[in-house]
C-alpha cells in the first residue's frame, strides 16, 4: 500500500521541522519505539526503517491509544532550497520519502526560462487571452520596449474573427513565424496538448457581466451569471496553471475586484504560489481625455513582486482639449445629423424630471465619457461632437480621434470597417497606462535577475527557488 501526502515544513520554537502524525504510519510498518534512519540529500528527506539507527519513532498516547509520530528538525531540513514551504510525502512500507511539492519544479523552470531571457536579451514571450483588436498587447510591447525588452506574442486567443484579421494586419510585428493564432472560445481548448509556453500572460477578462451597464442590460445581479462571460475566469486559471508563466497581468472594468470570480482568481493563484498586486488607474492620469477607470492585477512569482510597485508607474498629462484631437471634417459632412431621437428623448427626460443630458462637445472639454464598444450604435449616454455652426446637427468621434481619446496609436485599426474599430477600441484600455505598466513590470524584471550572477555561488535566493542550482 502507498500513501501521498501534502503538508508543509512548520516551526517549533522559530527552528523548522516536519511532523508526521497519522494512522498510515502504522499502515506503513512503522510503530511507537521502532528505529529509523533519515537521510538527507539537495531537496529529499528519505526515512527508512533500520534496526542499527539511533533515532526512534516518537509515541503518542491518545486516551487508550499509543500513537506513532515522527518529527525531523535540525540540520537535515537545510536539505531544502530557502523558501520551501510545501512539501510531497510518499509512504510505502518501512519507507517514507519527502520532496518538494511538485509546484516548486514548474516555477522553477519558468523563473529559469524567464531569467534567461532577460539576461541573454531575448525575446519575452507572451500568451494573450481575449486578445480583441491587439491594444493591450501593442501596449505591452512597447511597454517592455521602454525597459530595453523586446517582445513576441507567442500565442494569442481570440473568439472574433473581425477582430483577429484587425490584430494579425495592424500589430504584425508583435508576431513571428512561430506565433500560433486561436480563434475559438478559450472553453474549446486543451491547453493541456498545445505545449504553449510563456514568460508573460496578460488578459483583458470581458467585462459584460461585470460592468454597471453589462449588469443592467442583462438584468443580472453576479457577473458569474452572464451566459458567455460568468465563467471565463475558470478558463483563464486553467491556462494560468498549465502555462506556471511568471508574471501575468490582468486587467477589467473596476467592479471586478468585488466580484466572486476575482476572490477565486485571488485564491487560486496564491495557491500557486503568486503574489499579487491590485490598484485601479484612471485615464486621465495617463494622458487620456477618456477618463476611464480600470482595474489592474499584476501577479508574479516567486519575489519578482519586491521589485514591482504602481508607485512607479509613470504618469502623462493630458495633451490638450477635445479640439486638439479633432479631424478637419468638412462642414457638410454627412457624419453631421440631427439625431432628433435622441433630442427627443432628452427633451421627454427633462420633462419628466429625469437627470439624463446629452453629452454635446465643444471642443474646449478637457475630459470625455467612457466610449464603449457600441459607440458605433449613436447611443444617448456616449459623446457626440456638435456642429461648429449649426446647433441642431452634431457628430461621432471618427475612428481616428476615438483612438486618440484613448491615447491609442491610430494605425490599430487601419483598414478596419468603422464599427468594428469603434468596437475594437470601445472595449480597450488606455494605452498610455498599460505602456505605463509594461514598462514598470520590465524594469522590475531587469532589477530583480540583475541582482543574480551566474558566476556568483553566493546569490541572492529568490525565495521559492534557487535558480542557479542547476
Amino acid at each position: 500500500m502507498k500513501f501521498l501526502i501534502m503538508t508543509k515544513i512548520g516551526k517549533n520554537r522559530n527552528k523548522p521541522r516536519v511532523w508526521l502524525e497519522t494512522a498510515y504510519l502504522q499502515q506503513c510498518n512503522f510503530e511507537a519505539g521502532d528505529k529509523i534512519l533519515v537521510t538527507g540529500s539537495p531537496n529529499k528527506l528519505v526515512i527508512e526503517k533500520n534496526d542499527t539507527a539511533t533515532k526512534i519513532v516518537s509515541r503518542r498516547k491518545v486516551k487508550d491509544t499509543i500513537k506513532p509520530l515522527i518529527e525531523v528538525t535540525g540540520q537535515v531540513l537545510e536539505t531544502f532550497d530557502k523558501g520551501i514551504e510545501k512539501l510531497r510525502v510518499v509512504m510505502t512500507s518501512g519507507k517514507i520519502i519527502i520532496t518538494p511539492h511538485q509546484l516548486y519544479a514548474t516555477v522553477s523552470k519558468s523563473l529559469k526560462d524567464l531569467y534567461s531571457a532577460v539576461l541573454q536579451k531575448k525575446k519575452l514571450d507572451v500568451i494573450s487571452l481575449f486578445s480583441g483588436g491587439g491594444v493591450l498587447d501593442r501596449a505591452v510591447h512597447e511597454g517592455l520596449k521602454l525597459a530595453g525588452l523586446d517582445s513576441v506574442v507567442r500565442c494569442s486567443i481570440e473568439i472574433e474573427t473581425k477582430y483577429m484579421q484587425s490584430n494579425l494586419r495592424n500589430n504584425s510585428h508583435l508576431f513571428d513565424s512561430n506565433s500560433i493564432l486561436i480563434e475559438s472560445p478559450i472553453q474549446d481548448l486543451d491547453f493541456s496538448r498545445m505545449g504553449v509556453s510563456g514568460d508573460i500572460l496578460i488578459a483583458g477578462i470581458p467585462c459584460t457581466g461585470a460592468s454597471i451597464g453589462g449588469k443592467s442590460k442583462n438584468k443580472i445581479n453576479h457577473a458569474e451569471e452572464h451566459d458567455k462571460a460568468g465563467s471565463l475566469f475558470y478558463y483563464l486559471l486553467q491556462v494560468i496553471q498549465k502555462t506556471n508563466v511568471p508574471l501575468i497581468i490582468l486587467e477589467c472594468v473596476k467592479q471586478y475586484l468585488d466580484t466572486t470570480s476575482m476572490m477565486v482568481i485571488r485564491s487560486v493563484l496564491s495557491n500557486l504560489g503568486y503574489t499579487l498586486q491590485e490598484t485601479v488607474l484612471k485615464g486621465d492620469d495617463f494622458g487620456a481625455l477618456e477618463g476611464r477607470e480600470r482595474m489592474v492585477v499584476i501577479a508574479s512569482l516567486d519575489s519578482i513582486d519586491s521589485t514591482l510597485s504602481f508607485d512607479d508607474l509613470r504618469h502623462y498629462p493630458v495633451s490638450g482639449a477635445v479640439s486638439t484631437i479633432l479631424d478637419d471634417v468638412p462642414l457638410d459632412s454627412s457624419m453631421y445629423r440631427e439625431f432628433k431621437y435622441l433630442a427627443d428623448k432628452e427633451a421627454k427626460d427633462i420633462a419628466s424630471g429625469k437627470g439624463f443630458r446629452r453629452c454635446l462637445l465643444n471642443g474646449d472639454e478637457t475630459k470625455v465619457p467612457c466610449i464603449g464598444a457600441g459607440y458605433a450604435k449613436c447611443r444617448s449616454n456616449e459623446p457626440f461632437v456638435k456642429h461648429p455652426s449649426n446647433e441642431k446637427l452634431s457628430r461621432l468621434f471618427t475612428v481616428n480621434e476615438h483612438a486618440r481619446v484613448k491615447t491609442i496609436p491610430e494605425d490599430i485599426v487601419h483598414g478596419t470597417p468603422t464599427t468594428v474599430a469603434h468596437e475594437v477600441l470601445g472595449q480597450s484600455v488606455i494605452f498610455k497606462q498599460f505602456l505605463s505598466v509594461a514598462q514598470m513590470c520590465g524594469l522590475g524584471l531587469k532589477s530583480f535577475f540583475g541582482t543574480l550572477s551566474p558566476n556568483n555561488e553566493n546569490n541572492v535566493n529568490t525565495g521559492q527557488i534557487e535558480l542557479l542550482s542547476a
